[in-house]
């Protein structure tokens, strides 16, 4: 059974990152910039990435999905401001280790993305996807992304 099918059967569970996650999403970070072939781009610290999404001022908010109790994908978001559309939820990565990929990981993160915007009564949920969205072929694709908010 290849690894695909193996995830495809497990429970995926999805919850807010909390800290205890970063040194887990920064290595997935990471494993994005390894097959985007740009390994050494990668200059954010634990440390920083810690203070920057659970710090006084939090600029990111994130999600977490695990399997077995790993973490095996993540999704990052932040806010922002269009003086055409008013508050806007961006979201800047969905990220999937590539042994879980195909068991519909990134679509369970894009979802509690898209909730959490609702929820804030955001205008959408706009961004891309980094890794998680594979092709037939196998390529990776990049997706715009917009969510209308109910009402």
């Amino acid at each position: 059974m290849g690894s695909t099918a193996f995830f495809a059967r497990m429970e995926v569970i999805t919850r807010r990152a909390g800290p205890r996650d970063v040194p887990r999403m920064l290595e997935l970070v990471q494993e994005l910039a390894a097959f985007e072939r740009a390994p050494n781009e990668v200059t954010v610290t634990e440390e920083q990435m810690r203070e920057a999404g659970f710090g006084n001022d939090p600029v990111w908010v994130g999600w977490v999905a695990e399997v077995e109790g790993r973490v095996q994908g993540m999704a990052v978001c932040y806010e922002r401001y269009s003086t055409w559309k008013g508050r806007r939820l961006y979201l800047e990565d969905i990220i999937v280790t590539e042994a879980a990929r195909g068991g519909r990981i990134g679509e369970k993160l894009f979802r509690e993305c898209a909730a959490y915007a609702v929820e804030r009564t955001t205008a959408a949920c706009s961004g891309r996807c980094s890794i998680g969205t594979p092709t037939r072929s196998g390529s990776m694709t990049a997706s715009a992304l917009s969510i209308p908010r109910n009402g």
